[in-house]
């Protein structure tokens, strides 16, 4: 088996399993509806962290031509995905708690969950660099400065205690995340 197909598959199987919380999370909200409190910013942060999830095994896909594989570039193509699987673990609440209070899990976890998530863009930068020049251009001009904004409102959003705040830096970084999937600055139509 060829390198990448052997990480591809150990990358699959990360963000799956954060996948698979996430989307667990979530049904859980459905089936639990009624018994809590909706928070919106905890729901918003569930959308985010399951987009950059996706994001960061399609990205881990572009190494899928590159030879001469070495363990420390397989921890390297790795860190991305174990960093936003970190942050989808913080993000559910004990569901056995009585009564289910997810406000409350939501700010004991945001600090870490969007310091994680801060490294995310950045990391993804150095990633595209590695690749090669080509390739870090083909992504656009906007790509560097949409992801250094990514990484600065995720940074606000850790440090921040106002829900309103922290409500305008997820929507900044949904906004971001929506442009890396739908390729807005990409020089390559779609």
């Amino acid at each position: 088996m060829p390198a990448f197909e052997h990480l591809s598959v150990l990358v699959s199987i990360v963000v799956g399993v954060a996948v698979s919380q996430v989307l667990f999370g979530l049904g859980q909200l459905v089936r639990r509806r009624g018994s809590y409190k909706v928070d919106p910013l905890y729901i918003l942060a569930n959308v985010v962290i399951l987009l950059v999830l996706v994001d960061s095994w399609w990205s881990a896909f572009s190494w899928h031509d590159v030879s001469g594989w070495s363990y420390s570039r397989t921890w390297f193509v790795m860190l991305n995905p174990l960093l936003v699987t970190m942050a989808a673990q913080l993000l559910p609440p004990d569901w056995d708690e009585r009564p289910l209070d997810i406000h409350t899990t939501y700010y004991r976890n945001h600090r870490l969950i969007f310091s994680l998530l801060a490294f995310y863009p950045l990391m993804d930068m150095l990633d595209s660099r590695l690749k090669g020049a080509a390739h870090f251009r083909s992504l656009g001009a906007g790509y560097p400065i949409t992801s250094i904004a990514m990484a600065m409102l995720c940074a606000a959003a850790a440090v921040v205690k106002s829900r309103k705040i922290q409500f305008i830096c997820l929507m900044g970084v949904l906004l971001i995340v929506l442009s890396f999937i739908f390729e807005v600055f990409s020089l390559e139509p779609l």
